[in-house]
């Protein structure tokens, strides 16, 4: 046997175990601190996306809304992906709901102040889209603990 290989190496099996101990211990760290920081960029995100779909459907003053097939498809398409999103990615699916649907309840408002009935409609989709998405995850996750 090649004893120079094994010269640096520790030869009892605690070492060893304690080798294995801190390994684990600094990959949980390093998890723990990868969902903080995902969740982060998560709930980041959804108030950018939310922002953007309330800007574009309801214009917030700043133009008047654009509501064509494509933009209303595309909500719809974000809610539920954001829903979606949120309910895999976070620990507690609740924080991206709120984060996602602030700006969206903002432009609801908006919307209705200037009577833009099809945008009030979508936007009240997006909101609905996301609350029913986190009613049926948390009714899976009880089912599964």
């Amino acid at each position: 046997m090649n004893s120079d290989l094994y010269s640096s190496t520790r030869r009892s099996p605690t070492a060893h175990n304690e080798q294995r101990t801190g390994d684990r211990r600094l990959a949980v760290l390093a998890s723990i601190r990868t969902t903080r920081n995902l969740g982060r960029v998560w709930n980041v995100a959804t108030v950018i996306l939310g922002t953007g779909i309330a800007a574009l459907l309801s214009g917030f003053g700043l133009w008047s809304p654009i509501l064509s097939s494509v933009s209303i498809t595309a909500s719809l398409v974000v809610a539920i992906g954001v829903a979606w999103g949120g309910a895999v990615l976070l620990p507690r699916p609740a924080a991206g709901l709120l984060w996602f649907a602030g700006p969206i309840a903002i432009g609801l408002v908006w919307a209705a102040m200037l009577r833009q009935w099809s945008a009030f409609g979508v936007l009240a989709a997006c909101i609905t889209i996301s609350l029913v998405s986190l009613a049926i995850y948390r009714a899976d996750a009880r089912r599964h603990a």
